[in-house]
């Protein structure tokens, strides 16, 4: 995945390991679950012995999103109704929030919900307690998850984004019924969000809550300032400086209007949109 999105200085060692070993390599292949086509494709052409007459690029035309029924909502209060309708209604459900549990946030939240749907069990794990306490949910979650189903353990799940990408669910028989996408900070990314919804392969139905802002988005002005104060043009830029802001410039991009730039991920990916905006009160 050539995307960082946690920052972009946090993947710079692991990004010029890859680098260097394209450099060396006699044939290279990239996988990059169509996270950012453009910046994949970038990648490959800055590989040292790159040629276009040597290169192919095969697009995975399977779409997790096909049909997928998505509501996206501007109303929290709302978003919390139908979540605690779907659990009440003995439906399971997936959870993806940008809480963590450092002040013990996504545990309370789990423990609300229980609150709110007398008699259902659910489990909720950050990046830390999930490595604490169930760092199966990690390594095996087919196995684990459907297991907690089958003994009756589970009726819901609250995660953080640690399973954006890289981690998903599909145990037939035992599937999510409906997925939710709670971003109250305003830090997911259409892309992430993207993400979220097609961790749990089975489920065809989602609910997304994010807020309804957007910024002026222009491409290159990273690459256009440098160029502006210190004279140095992206040709002249080691292979690793120039990654650090094309992938800075990929995720301003993605964050200046994520609810517009989402709706249409979903809708290229074939899903049925709907919107829930509060000012349809």
């Amino acid at each position: 995945v050539f995307r960082d999105w946690a920052g972009q200085d946090s993947h710079v060692e692991e990004m010029n390991m890859l680098f260097n070993i394209m450099d060396r390599s006699k044939n290279t292949l990239i996988f990059d679950a169509d996270i950012d086509d453009d910046l994949c494709l970038w990648g490959l052409s800055r590989i040292a012995n790159f040629s276009r007459e040597n290169a192919a690029l095969y697009y995975n035309s399977a779409s997790y999103l096909q049909g997928y029924e998505i509501t996206i909502s501007d109303n929290y209060g709302r978003t919390l109704e139908s979540l605690v309708d779907s659990i009440k209604a003995g439906k399971k459900v997936a959870i993806f929030t940008d809480y963590s549990d450092d002040k013990g946030t996504i545990s309370a939240f789990m423990t609300w919900l229980e609150k709110q749907c007398p008699g259902k069990k659910g489990k909720a794990f950050d990046r830390e307690t999930v490595r604490a306490h169930a760092p199966e949910l990690r390594s095996h979650p087919n196995k684990t998850i459907s297991d907690w189903m089958k003994n009756d353990e589970l009726d819901f799940l609250v995660v953080s984004p640690w399973c954006a990408c890289g981690w998903d669910y599909l145990e037939k028989g035992y599937d999510f019924d409906e997925a939710f996408v709670i971003s109250t900070a305003g830090f997911f990314s259409a892309q992430k969000i993207k993400q979220m919804l097609r961790r749990m392969r089975m489920t065809r139905k989602a609910h997304v809550y994010m807020t309804n802002r957007s910024q002026a988005a222009f491409p290159n002005t990273t690459f256009d300032a440098i160029r502006s104060e210190k004279g140095v043009v992206e040709s002249e830029m080691s292979t690793i400086n120039a990654w650090k802001v094309r992938s800075k410039q990929a995720h301003d991009i993605d964050m200046a209007n994520p609810r517009w730039l989402l709706l249409e991920l979903l809708k290229e990916g074939g899903a049925i949109v709907s919107m829930d905006d509060s000012d349809e009160i």
